[in-house]
């Protein structure tokens, strides 16, 4: 083929992502990724009958359609409905497409481009190959999922221990200084002042340690606290470079 296309869509949210994969003029594969807006989603998953199909473009512009079951027997008279906006999208006289789902969280679409017009046999090839990768593929998108989850798993651990531990050491040791401060200052200034720089330090390594936390704390936000993170994220930034800055949000439903 003259380049593969990967469209999936995330069952749960409708989020759908496009995977191309083109050859290179001085050699290799140019990879590209991007979102798929709502409106867009349709050209790549078109109402179609069949588990694979091979689609050859007319000149007139409509198309010719043959679609295979999953047991890859053809099935007769299937209507094609790739819409204009893929053509326009995707200069190519012909394409194989393949039907693909991965656990019960995401549906894909495989389409091979070619400007020659795919035989039966080639799209039963393709569709038992794909068949055959589809278990792989999931297997290592499952993979990468459960890493990401183990290292924000592993931040969380470490943050709370930060928190529970060195910031609440460092801060019961300011309180100290701060009542040693009351009980000696006037006695002796020498010790106040020295003192009040132990003080200082202790508060600014907190301070420190915290936005440390806060750094490597993974961005959580349930139902109705997302707002709430971003308000966070604009003080903390005010905090640390001094920069003003101000959040504010408006429901949507307020206008």
């Amino acid at each position: 083929s003259d380049a593969m296309l990967i469209a999936a869509r995330e069952l749960d949210t409708n989020r759908a992502v496009l995977w191309t994969a083109r050859p290179h003029v001085r050699g290799g594969t140019v990879l590209a990724t991007q979102e798929l807006a709502d409106g867009a989603q349709g050209v790549y998953f078109f109402r179609a009958v069949g588990d694979a199909w091979s689609i050859a473009r007319r000149a007139d512009g409509t198309c010719a359609l043959r679609a295979i079951d999953p047991d890859e027997d053809e099935i007769a008279k299937a209507d094609c409905n790739v819409s204009d906006a893929f053509w326009r999208m995707h200069d190519v006289r012909a394409v194989a497409g393949v039907t693909l789902g991965f656990g019960g969280q995401w549906r894909a679409r495989v389409f091979l481009l070619r400007q020659r017009r795919y035989a039966l046999r080639e799209l039963r090839f393709a569709h038992r190959v794909l068949c055959q990768l589809a278990p792989a593929m999931h297997n290592q998108y499952l993979l990468r999922w459960l890493r990401s989850r183990a290292v924000a798993a592993e931040r969380r651990r470490i943050a709370r221990e930060l928190q529970d531990g060195v910031i609440q050491s460092l801060t019961g040791l300011e309180l100290q200084t701060a009542a040693l401060r009351r009980r000696l200052a006037a006695r002796d200034p020498e010790i106040d002042t020295q003192l009040q720089h132990i003080q200082q330090v202790l508060s600014e390594e907190a301070r420190n340690v915290r936005d440390v936390m806060h750094q490597i704390r993974p961005i959580e936000a349930g139902a109705g606290q997302f707002t709430g993170v971003l308000a966070e994220i604009v003080d903390r930034f005010q905090r640390d470079t001094g920069v003003q800055a101000r959040f504010s949000a408006v429901p949507a439903d307020a206008f």
